[in-house]
């Protein structure tokens, strides 16, 4: 075998053994709680919640988005006296109506790099956007008299936006692209009213939860492949609005039974489910910082022992050049 080969293949073979997991130093957590008209959050790790925004500058905040680079949080309002999107600090300071003249705006997401804002209005059956910076040119992407598009979810690599429908007639999951063109039905029978909707762009799945059956569910991005993650027990009720946290593997989400008011996680496979924050009056969206600390790979025994290779031949391999190298000299 050529010597100047080896090396390299010990490098694929160490990148071979490394797990592909992170482990996050921290991570924060922030939450609409409609029946205290609060937005909170709290450290996962630190604990020490608090409230970031309260009345009367929120009275009914529905969802929940974060653009951390620009320091900033986005909400749905749902009082009828000010359907509306705020906007504030991350630290709760400088609120302020962000876009007004909604009807009913439920679900929030954020394409920060595109500096657009996107959300569903319950009550004109529409999906807008909207500028980042100001609020302006509204745009209307999908519009159908008589639809109640609950929650919004963008899959930004791919350019799709997914959506959860919960009108009675039509309970089912959608998707079309960022211009609201190309809709399609993917999952066409969800079975009861679907809510929260998120999308792990790693694993190419979409999560959603299910109020009425209590359960949360994944699914391939094209809809096939439909798992029932957690169903109706301990740590889920009425599982409202969901987060994720792909690079913990782990998922969160508000819990809308009135003797069950929390948040809870788990596993993305369902496993290890906990409560996470309790005595809660009405939470409903949610929005996880994961980019709250910096993350280290972690490495398997296997990968360590790849490693150590790499660099014992690397080594080897160096000393006999430089050994052949000096015998050369003056030849």
């Amino acid at each position: 075998m050529n010597q100047s080969a080896l090396p390299r293949l010990w490098a694929f073979t160490a990148l071979y053994f490394v797990e592909p997991t992170a482990v996050a130093w921290a991570q924060v957590l922030y939450w609409t709680d409609v029946g205290s008209s609060k937005i909170q959050r709290i450290d996962v790790v630190a604990g020490g919640g608090e409230d970031l925004v309260t009345a009367p500058r929120v009275f009914e905040p529905v969802d929940i988005a974060l653009d951390m680079a620009g320091g900033k949080m986005y909400w749905t309002e749902a009082s009828p006296a000010d359907f509306m999107i705020g906007r504030a600090n991350l630290d709760g300071t400088d609120p302020g109506n962000f876009v007004t003249g909604l009807f009913s705006p439920s679900g929030i997401e954020l394409d920060v790099a595109a500096g657009k804002i996107y959300w569903t209005d319950v009550g004109t059956g529409k999906i807008q956007r909207a500028d980042l910076d100001f609020g302006t040119n509204v745009e209307d992407l999908v519009s159908v008299p008589g639809s109640k598009p609950v929650d919004v979810a963008l899959d930004l690599p791919h350019g799709k936006m997914y959506w959860t429908e919960a009108s009675p007639a039509d309970f089912m999951i959608l998707r079309a692209n960022f211009d609201g063109s190309f809709q399609e039905g993917i999952v066409v029978s969800t079975g009861t009213s679907p809510s929260g909707i998120a999308v792990d762009t790693i694993h190419a799945k979409i999560y959603w939860t299910e109020v009425a059956t209590g359960k949360i569910q994944r699914a391939n991005l094209d809809g096939s492949g439909i798992e029932e993650v957690l169903t109706p027990g301990v740590s889920i009720v009425e599982p409202v609005r969901i987060a994720l946290d792909v690079v913990v593997g782990k998922m969160y989400w508000t819990e809308g039974s009135p003797g069950d008011f929390q948040i809870s996680r788990a596993n993305l496979d369902g496993s290890n489910a906990e409560f996470l924050v309790t005595g809660l009056f009405q939470p409903s969206g949610i929005a996880v910082d994961a980019a709250a600390g910096p993350s280290i790979p972690a490495t398997s025994l296997w990968g360590l022992l790849a490693m150590g290779a790499v660099l014992a031949t690397a080594g080897a391999w160096t000393l006999r050049r430089a050994v052949a190298g000096s015998r050369n000299v003056g030849c």
